[in-house]
């Protein structure tokens, strides 16, 4: 005997379909998810870089002064992405406006990227991170006289500034 399934089924299974696809439209993903992975790799850029100088400075592909100007553009690099990562981290996507009418906000605003007030804030880190980053490459990794040691360096700081491209609608 064969089973038919119902109209009234092949209609509900319908309806769940195109409900579970426009309830999570892939082209406009979630900007402070975008961020924070964005900043992430960031943070696990700089990790890496630092592994990566200390591996070469102990196998003698580094002198001894560029392994010093690097571990000092390396600290403030990373003091400014860890910086920045803490704010991003702080993020949510919330509309004031929508979420709190007519009463006084709970902290919504002030975490929010659609605040001026935090976009300015996140500027002014953003801003840092970049110079420190250029700096990092101008001072230490292209000053480095191995050519490989310097291109294996200068991968991540490709990476770095990758990231840091992701913020530009901010």
């Amino acid at each position: 005997m064969k089973r038919r399934i119902t109209p009234r089924l092949q209609i509900l299974v319908l309806i769940v379909f195109s409900l579970l696809l426009t309830a999570c439209p892939k082209d406009n993903p979630d900007p402070v998810r975008k961020y924070a992975k964005s900043v992430d790799n960031m943070a696990s850029a700089i990790n890496s870089m630092i592994k990566a100088k200390r591996s070469l400075a102990s196998n003698g592909r580094i002198a001894p002064a560029e392994d010093l100007k690097l571990t000092k553009a390396l600290l403030i690099a990373n003091e400014a992405v860890t910086v920045f990562h803490g704010r991003v981290k702080r993020l949510e996507d919330c509309d004031c406006v929508i979420e709190c009418p007519g009463k006084p906000c709970e902290g919504c605003c002030f975490s929010s990227f659609r605040d001026p007030a935090t976009r300015a804030e996140l500027t002014v880190m953003l801003n840092n991170v970049t110079s420190a980053i250029d700096d990092l490459n101008n001072q230490g990794v292209l000053g480095v006289t191995d050519s490989v040691s310097r291109e294996r360096l200068a991968r991540f700081i490709a990476t770095i500034k990758a990231a840091i491209a992701v913020f530009s609608g901010i």
